[in-house]
């Protein structure tokens, strides 16, 4: 039953979606752990505290979209939507685990910044440019 799992995981299917997500997430955490390392070096407001932390929510977002897309080559948006609502279920599972709690504003936000620029990646990578076309 393990092997089966591991399988589907590996085809094809889902190893655009497995692979897209997990650089999203190492983007993000290596954005929170630089960005996090520049803010204890300096004294930062809170309004630019909440502004970096959607940017990072953002770039992840983005850059898993533009992975999904360049990897299917079709169907742009519904694959970073996908992506995007995977990192989304992430990050809050995470958020729950660190908080103890479920704030709707956290929710929301980590929400609006993951799906809308993983679905402009997604799209941006379907008609980005092939280095080595298939012909």
């Amino acid at each position: 039953m393990k092997k089966r799992i591991l399988w589907a995981l590996f085809r094809k299917k889902y190893y655009g979606i497995v692979t897209s997500v997990s650089i999203g997430l190492f983007i993000i955490i290596a954005l929170v752990c630089i960005c996090g390392l520049c803010m204890s070096r300096v004294d930062v407001p809170d309004k630019a505290v909440y502004a970096i932390s959607c940017f990072i929510l953002g770039m992840g977002g983005y850059i898993s979209g533009i992975t999904i897309g360049k990897n299917k080559r079709c169907k742009g948006i519904v694959s970073g939507l996908i992506c995007g609502l995977w990192l989304w279920g992430i990050v809050t599972i995470f958020g729950i685990i660190a908080v103890r709690g479920l704030f709707l504003g956290a929710v929301l936000k980590n929400f609006v910044f993951l799906c809308i620029p993983s679905v402009i990646g997604g799209i941006y990578g379907v008609n980005s440019k092939i280095k080595n076309p298939p012909y």
